[in-house]
């Protein structure tokens, strides 16, 4: 299977990278595919679209909860505009995405959540 990962030079695809063996992977840097730039990750989408079939969105604001209360706009470029990019670019490209979420969406005091667990969001972010 060959894979794109978003945030290829984050510390979650260097593990992934690492344990698939049986795969291929396009591990492009901020500078290479920036998330936050539709025409910089059209661009990338474009030139590589024959070498990958399945995009593991991983690319994001690793600690959103400090980045967000001193920078807003970083968090909302990244996280959410920046994940827009990538599905459109799946989209357009006839990508298969699987996303890498947050926890932050809960209130954190069970764990263990399911998809079908209500969201309690307990910040900003």
């Amino acid at each position: 299977m060959r894979v794109l990962i978003t945030g290829g030079d984050g510390e979650f695809c260097k593990h992934l990278v690492e344990k698939g063996e049986d795969f291929t992977f396009l591990t492009p840097t901020k500078n290479e595919a920036d998330i936050r730039s539709y025409w910089n990750l059209d661009s990338y989408f474009y030139l590589h679209q024959n070498k990958f079939d399945y995009v593991i969105h991983a690319a994001a604001i690793t600690r959103p909860m400090v980045i967000h209360e001193d920078n807003p706009s970083l968090s909302i470029q990244t996280n959410i505009i920046g994940t827009s990019n990538v599905v459109l670019m799946c989209q357009r490209y006839k990508k298969k995405i699987i996303y890498i979420s947050t926890d932050y969406v809960y209130d954190g005091k069970k764990g263990d959540f399911k998809e079908t667990d209500g969201m309690k969001p307990f910040t900003k972010y």
